[in-house]
This record gives structure tokens, sequence and C-alpha cells, in this order.
């Protein structure tokens, strides 16, 4: 009779405890995964957009993975980590895709598989996805373009290093840029060259640039790696602080390079803002919450004049 009494309070015990480890299982199962594959990693902008993704999950209580091609020219590698991500089932993918037409069978390809599409940073040639966290580009290029013109006099040549000829971003700030001073200035505006957003590459067209153009007055670099690269291009042809270099994004060295006068300036997004706003608006899309189809994270103009002022250092990075 002891021995079966004794049975069944072990049996009374266990069954909670199965249950316990069965509901914890299935919690675990239920744990809400974000893929975030982004243009790049290697440019510390990247790296302040992940700590963004990175700051919305530990808030939110889900997991999040982060990966980029080593380039932002590699959109095969790309495509490669989207049709890799899709085959995983995340209960949702955030893109910032590095080709506006190429990503689009493949952002679609996630819709049609039941996960949920947010962009951030650069939007893409489809309508499928759910929501785009980005800086209004083209805005941008238009601030970058009246700072050129107020720093000139409204004189002289200009040339144009854009990181990417295939990036909806870098399209945008390109156009924006030429579309304000086509519409306001009288400047000479070159025909842009692209670097793929390298610091080498980009430090190479600049010396070819300032070679071709003794007299060229300024250079407008449309992100982190084209501004250095032109940064480090004008140090090498002795033309520092000679040439007016409107840069884009922050970053240690560009900070570097306005401090001891290489860069005139710089349009700073906020990209933190941007992971963050990234990983919560497809959270809120998962939970069935209404989400604005476009999210603008602003942009201001950087230079010595307001490089300490507070809201300026919020959104830096370095």
């Amino acid at each position: 009779m002891k021995r079966i009494v004794t049975l069944v309070l072990i049996v009374a015990l266990l069954v909670p405890t199965v249950l316990f480890a069965a509901g914890a299982k299935e919690a675990a199962a239920k744990e809400t995964y974000i893929a975030v594959i982004s243009m790049g990693y290697m440019h510390e902008y990247w790296q302040a957009v992940r700590l963004g993704t990175e700051n919305a999950a530990k808030e939110l209580g889900i997991r999040t993975t982060y990966e980029a091609p080593p380039s932002e020219d590699m959109v095969d590698l790309q495509i490669n980590m989207v049709e890799n991500a899709i085959q995983t089932k995340p209960d949702g993918l955030l893109l910032a895709p590095l080709d506006a037409e190429a990503l689009v069978p493949y952002i679609d390809k996630a819709v049609k598989a039941g996960i949920p599409v947010v962009l951030f940073d650069a939007g893409a040639n489809t309508d499928t996805f759910a929501s785009l966290v980005a800086t209004n580009n083209e805005n941008a290029g238009a601030i970058a373009a009246q700072n050129m013109i107020r720093l000139l006099g409204d004189k002289g040549t200009i040339g144009l290093i854009v990181h990417s000829a295939t990036d909806q971003s870098a399209i945008k700030r390109r156009d924006g840029f030429l579309n304000y001073m086509k519409a306001n200035s009288k400047i000479n505006v070159l025909p842009p060259v692209y670097s793929g957003g390298e610091h080498e590459e980009s430090a190479n067209l600049m010396v070819d640039l300032l070679r071709a153009n003794p007299d060229i007055a300024g250079v407008y670099a449309t992100n982190e790696g084209a501004a250095v690269g032109a940064g480090i291009g004008a140090k090498e042809a002795g033309k520092a602080g000679k040439v007016t270099i409107v840069g884009f994004d922050s970053g240690a060295q560009q900070i570097s390079f306005l401090e001891d006068g290489t860069i005139a300036g710089f349009v700073s997004q906020d990209p933190v803002t941007i992971g963050y706003l990234g990983v919560k608006t497809l959270y809120d899309v998962l939970q069935g919450k209404p989400v604005e189809v476009e999210i603008d994270t602003g942009a201001v103009f950087v230079d010595l004049s307001n490089l300490h002022d507070d809201h300026v250092q919020q959104i830096i990075y370095q």
C-alpha cells in the first residue's frame, strides 16, 4: 500500500514538471524571430544600424540575426542571403536592398511565403513590403546641395562620387542633389562617378577628378565610404582644405576630416533609429498593428558650427 501511495505521489510531482517543460518548449518555439539583412557591415554606419536593431530586439524580447555582404556592390551575395533566410522561415524579414530591381522577386517570394517584409535604409520597386524605414534621401540630397551652394557662393565646378548606381538610397541622394542644383544654382556639375561605397575606390576616383579638373571647387560624396575616400583622395592629391567636400553619414574618420578641415560638412542620418524602428515596425506588423508605409527618420547638415550640439551628438556615430 505504501509503495502505491509513494508511486502516486511521484507521478503527482512529475506531472507539473512535465507540463512546465512542455509549456516552456512551446513558448520557446513561439519566440518571435526576425532576420535582418543589411547592405554591409564594414562601415561604422552599419554597425550603428545593427546596434539599433539589437536595442529593439532586447526591448521587445525577441530574437534577431544580422548579416550582410562585406561590400555594398555584392548584390548576388545579398540575394543568396535572402533566399537562405526564407528557407529558415523567420517570422519577418528586415531588409536593406542593395538593388531596387534585383531584390524585387525575392521580396515578393518572402511575402508569398507568409513572411512579412519591412525595408530599411533603401526601398525597392515593389509594393509588397509592409513599410520602409529610412531617411527621405531626396530631401537629404537637397540639403547637401543647399549647403554646397552656400559654401561655394554659387559658383565653380563640382563633382559627385556616388556609392551605388542601383541602391535606391544612393539614386535618391544623387537625384535630390542634382535636381536642387539644376533648379537653384549656377554651379557647373560634372557627371557623377560611382565607387561602390568603398574607401579605396572612392579615393582613386577623387584623385582622378582632381587631376582631370584642376580647378574643381567641390565634391559631393553620398555615403560614409565615399566621403572618407574623397577626403583620403584630397589629401593624397595635396588638395585637402582646398576643395569643398560635402559628405554623407558620419563616423570617426569623417568627423576627424571635418575637424581638420578636409571635409566642410556632411548630411547625417540617424542610423541607430533606422535600425531600431525597422525592428519595431516589423514587430508591429507581426502583431497585426497598422504601420505607416514610409517612415522618415530625418537628416541634418553637420559642420563645425553645430558638431557639438546635443541633437547632433545624439545621431552621429563614431
